[in-house]
């Protein structure tokens, strides 16, 4: 059991936590960004790219966290390994590569009125992949009320998928000028 991550500790829960509010920062700015922006600015992207180093570090905590398997926790790190890489890990990666930066030279290219790097981060929205294993983990260790995290999760969605729908409303009439028509 060395060098892996109990599950159900406290740093894992709080580490968790964490992960959880950059989700949210990162789900409501990289649309936001794309809807309304529509550029690229530094502050923007100082603060993603530190977003995604948390993320990069999940990665490496997500191989050596323990997990439950038929209600018995798995403690070794080859099965460890073996059940991440097979499980989240392709979305945790392609939520986390910086991909925009290969796009930086072209910062001035944009598509339908966007920066093609800011499109290029929505595939941080992927990171709602990781919500739903948080949530998941937390309802297995039964520390928090099971229907207090249901509700919770519904909640978190719906919020985030209003804010998708309200920057993606903006961005269509934003792309079509602003027709008279238009809201």
């Amino acid at each position: 059991m060395v060098n892996v991550i109990p599950e159900g500790s406290r740093f894992r829960s709080r580490w968790d936590l964490l992960i959880l509010v950059l989700i949210f920062v990162s789900c409501f700015l990289v649309p936001f960004q794309v809807g309304f922006v529509h550029e690229v600015r530094l502050t923007g992207s100082v603060l993603v790219y530190l977003i995604d180093l948390f993320f990069l570090v999940d990665i490496v905590f997500n191989f050596r966290t323990t997990y439950r398997r038929q209600g018995t926790e798995v403690v070794e790190a080859e099965l460890i390994r073996q059940h991440y890489r097979r499980g989240m890990f392709p979305v945790d990666l392609l939520a986390a590569v910086p991909f925009d930066v290969l796009l930086l030279p072209w910062v001035g290219v944009s598509a339908g009125g966007v920066s093609v790097v800011l499109l290029a981060r929505l595939l941080r929205l992927l990171r709602i992949a990781r919500l739903f294993v948080i949530f998941r983990r937390w309802e297995a260790l039964g520390e928090t009320n099971v229907g207090f995290l249901r509700i919770a999760k519904l909640v978190a969605v719906v919020v985030l998928f209003l804010h998708w729908t309200a920057s993606a409303w903006f961005l269509l009439d934003y792309a079509r000028g602003f027709p008279p028509q238009s809201w």
